[in-house]
């Protein structure tokens, strides 16, 4: 199933799901499944920057505040992310816009 993420899209952590800190790193238990997942320091920082629902846009903005990356490889590599990561129902996202 192909989810239709646009910048506009608003992104929310999944509320079954737990998350720790460990070295920086942040580590995930989903309830419903059963998984754990381990995020290297960017998918931590996107994770810490859905602590409330934001838009994929505001997403990249954070990031790019980081990090040196322009806008159009930060939207494509973020949006491939969080593809995946609603798949596997760690965030879930409201296309209604």
């Amino acid at each position: 199933m192909k989810i239709d993420l646009s910048p506009g899209t608003i992104i929310s952590r999944n509320e079954n799901v737990f998350s720790s800190e460990i070295d920086n790193e942040v580590v995930l238990m989903n309830a419903d499944s059963g998984s754990y997942y381990g995020f290297d320091d960017i998918v931590s920082l996107i994770w810490n920057i859905i602590e409330e629902p934001k838009t994929i846009k505001e997403i990249c903005d954070k990031l790019m505040e980081v990090y040196h990356i322009d806008y159009e490889t930060c939207l494509k590599d973020v949006t491939e992310l969080l593809e995946n990561l609603i798949k596997e129902e760690c965030i879930t996202c409201d296309t209604k816009n």
